[in-house]
């Protein structure tokens, strides 16, 4: 699947890597689909009872500015590719969670 700018995000990093978490950490990998609107994904979000979310910066923004956020009950939210500083509403930059994993392995 590539994503609005060209990316593959099954050929991306942060997938690979969250993949294996996931693998070993027993969960469930549910892929948002960025052509979905913010209020489609947040549905999708709390059907599925996602605990963790990874997802781009670009969807969160979006998601962040949908009235149905302050709904939102993931317990952690990983964002990719997000600029240093960026107001995050509580989500964590993907890059930043990631190296600080690193430092305690």
């Amino acid at each position: 699947m590539r994503g609005p700018r060209g990316h593959s995000h099954d050929e991306s990093v942060e997938v690979a890597d969250f993949r294996v978490c996931d693998f070993y950490s027993g969960g469930v990998l549910v892929p948002l689909d960025y052509k979905l609107t913010a209020v489609e994904q947040l549905q999708l979000l709390e059907h599925s009872k996602a605990k963790v979310v990874v997802v781009e910066y670009h969807l969160w923004r979006a998601i962040m500015h949908s009235p149905e956020f302050h709904n939102i009950k993931t317990k952690l939210v990983l964002v990719t590719e997000a600029p240093l500083g960026a107001d995050l509403a509580g989500g964590f930059r993907w890059e930043d969670f990631k190296r600080k994993a690193r430092r305690t392995l």
